[in-house]
């Protein structure tokens, strides 16, 4: 699928970039409280994504989500490698 970037210009928007953008996503939804990651799974044209193995951070503690939930430092550390994509330009996520 395309979409048009902010110049008029075409801009991929591409199924790799789903569990990225939606992680940010979960950020954005949630006023930066939450943020749900390491999703990994598989595409297909039946069913779409079937996406598993999720981590939430709660930006308050550690833990609180189990013992992947690293807290305000696991968030933290998604956006320092995370770069968006046309997809989260197309939703009007904040841009990192």
């Amino acid at each position: 699928e395309e979409d048009e970037d902010e110049d008029g210009g075409s801009a991929a928007i591409v199924t790799d970039d789903v569990p990225q953008c939606f992680s940010h996503f979960t950020w954005s939804v949630t006023d930066g409280k939450r943020l749900v990651c390491d999703l990994q799974g598989v595409w297909n044209h039946v069913d779409g994504f079937v996406l598993t193995d999720p981590a939430l951070h709660y930006h308050r503690g550690r833990h609180k989500h189990g013992g992947t939930d690293k807290g305000q430092d696991g968030i933290d550390n998604f956006f320092k490698t995370h770069t968006c994509s046309p997809m989260c330009v197309h939703l009007g996520l904040k841009q990192f």
